[in-house]
């Protein structure tokens, strides 16, 4: 599911720029900024590189154990986490395209600002079991900025980050079958005879 978001909002990306800019190339590429060996991991130059740079659960949802039904017993299982997504966009421009590389961090901006809402239902690209994708401007402070770049292994380029949530991760796997009791003679033996002998009271 990660993977299909992060693919996803590169197409919606390539589409849009495409059409604005009457161009067949695709200007964002799905890449990590560098190799382990601390190489640049994109050789193409005139790119905007879009690097999922963290996840992080989101905390804010409570969703219980889930139970469904069938064959007359109870399968329960897991509650589905959700997650966020922190996607860097960064440009590889020559050094004397500076320019340039901040006139695509605009359009990247304005493509988010225009649409920073995704579902099904206004984007019939994205998968249909995501619910709703919403993206916005994650804002660093200089400290924290040069701790990513350094984690990266890389030098500050132009480049925005976007904070998106959220994404529904729920492989329904069963933990265990209980099935239900019907009648009381499906009980357990000292259940059973709790049931039909109760204690008695000290009135009684």
């Amino acid at each position: 599911m990660i993977q299909t978001t992060v693919s996803f909002i590169v197409d919606e990306l390539n589409d849009y720029i495409r059409l604005r800019f009457n161009t067949d190339d695709d200007k964002v590429i799905l890449s990590s900024i560098s190799n382990l060996d601390g190489s640049p991991a994109i050789k193409e130059e005139n790119k905007i590189i879009a690097t999922l740079v963290g996840i992080e659960q989101e905390r804010m949802i409570n969703a219980g154990s889930q139970f469904a039904t069938g064959g007359g017993s109870f399968a329960k299982s897991n509650p589905p986490i959700f997650l966020n997504l922190f996607i860097l966009f960064s440009t590889s421009f020559p050094g004397n395209l500076t320019t340039e590389a901040l006139r695509f961090i605009g359009v990247v901006i304005g493509f988010f600002q225009g649409k920073n809402v995704f579902t099904p239902e206004n984007s019939p690209n994205l998968d249909s079991s995501i619910e709703k994708l919403v993206f916005n401007i994650y804002n660093t402070t200089f400290q924290e900025q040069n701790h990513l770049w350094a984690a990266l292994g890389a030098k500050y380029v132009p480049s925005v980050l976007y904070k998106v949530k959220m994404i529904s991760i729920d492989e329904s796997l069963m933990l265990s079958f209980v099935s239900p009791i019907s009648d009381i003679t499906d009980a357990e033996p000292e259940v059973r005879k709790n049931a039909t002998n109760p204690p008695k009271t000290a009135t009684e």
